[in-house]
């Protein structure tokens, strides 16, 4: 006999059967139904779900910690809530937010239900406004936010990281002669051969036209470096389709708690700079207090204790020379009369303290008679 009353029950439950994403298992998680709106979402049938488990979906970039924090939870009684990207029939992703509450009578689980709602279009937006467009890598205003996070973990864990300002030489040239079609398809194939390279714990940025950022997780600059000069030599190396070869100018800085991040940004985008000067294709350690001598005539290299000029060989340092460049560039107020070293200017050779001596007269601060150093506990002094 037909009612109003039970006809209006009829179409409430066929509404919410389309529209509410509900699965539900058993105590070992096996499933045991779903609404329509399930399979919507899915693309699975009822029939194709009921008696297999989550694994049916499940994407393989969700961690495992995720199910196993589930699993503890809901086991003990507790509702999970959490967001998880799942694999449809056809095998394309979607993200869900989940709820998923234990079914209990007398503090028996008989099983578990889980509402989920579709926030694939909600990720995408937030994915769109945090890469890049062209080449789906991190852009310059995501970095900068996961760069505040990196400054957080590095005091709390007391570690480092270091920072790769890297410019894709002659680019223009490229876009010029081969159009800004194949300049794109360039700038992607970089993108995946950098990405290759790093770890996945480091973070890959496009800063703007042909400049990228990296910042390597837990990495000095010795770690830098050796990572650095790997990813060029690969660009150097690699068959890009053009006959021209594609290089690399690369700009290294260290995080210092001491100093600001931007400006640790801007050591490494001057050392990029100064490798373009020196002729690109190479890396160049930025000076924040320690690494490079930030003027036109040469740079330091402390990893292998050199002093470098542009189109000149290396000139390899003396014990002397190479303690004495630590203590100026590491500012230390040791003895030494000075609290900053504003520039030093070149002059002359390095290949002698008499030129050592010429350079620190260079400095644009009032030189003293005498420098009294002790580094690694050796007493060291040098008269002027």
């Amino acid at each position: 006999m037909f009612t109003y009353a039970a006809h209006i029950e009829d179409l409430k439950a066929e509404i919410l059967d389309r529209n509410l994403i509900m699965i539900m298992t058993d105590p070992v998680g096996i499933i045991t139904d779903v609404s329509k709106g399930f399979e919507i979402l899915s693309g699975y049938a009822k029939d194709e779900l009921v008696g297999l488990t989550h694994r049916i979906f499940g994407h393989p970039d969700t961690p495992k910690e995720i199910f196993i924090h589930l699993w503890d939870t809901i086991t003990q009684g507790d509702p999970w809530y959490g967001e998880i990207k799942n694999r449809n029939k056809c095998g394309h992703e979607y993200w869900s937010k989940i709820c998923i509450e234990p079914l209990q009578k007398d503090n028996t689980i008989l099983g578990y239900i889980g509402i989920y709602t579709n926030i694939t279009e909600h990720k995408a937006l937030i994915r769109q406004a945090a890469t890049d467009p062209l080449t789906g890598i991190y852009n310059r205003s995501k970095l900068n936010l996961l760069l505040t996070h990196k400054v957080e973990q590095a005091y709390r864990d007391h570690t480092t990281f270091s920072i790769l300002f890297i410019d894709l030489d002659h680019f223009k040239m490229i876009n010029d002669q081969f159009g800004h079609l194949e300049g794109d398809r360039i700038l992607i194939e970089f993108t995946s051969l950098t990405r290759d390279t790093l770890r996945n714990s480091d973070l890959f940025c496009r800063w703007g036209g042909e400049e990228f950022i990296i910042v390597l997780d837990k990495a000095d600059l010795k770690i830098a470096y050796s990572i650095a000069e790997k990813l060029r030599q690969r660009v150097e190396n690699h068959p890009f389709g053009l006959n021209t070869t594609l290089t690399l100018s690369i700009g290294i800085s260290q995080y210092d708690p001491n100093t600001s991040i931007d400006d640790t940004i801007k050591l490494a985008d001057t050392a990029m700079y100064k490798a373009k000067y020196q002729g690109r294709n190479q890396t160049v350690l930025a000076h924040s207090s320690t690494y490079t001598i930030l003027h036109y005539g040469f740079s330091y290299d402390p990893i292998n204790k050199t002093i470098n000029r542009p189109n000149d060989t290396s000139v390899q340092l003396s014990k002397k020379e190479y303690l004495l460049l630590e203590l100026l560039l590491n500012k230390k107020r040791l003895i030494v009369p000075y609290d900053t070293i504003e520039t030093i200017v070149w002059q002359e050779t390095l290949m002698s303290m008499d030129a050592l001596r010429t350079l620190i007269r260079g400095i644009r601060k009032k030189t003293y008679p005498k420098i009294i150093s002790n580094v690694n506990g050796i007493g060291y002094k040098i008269d002027l």
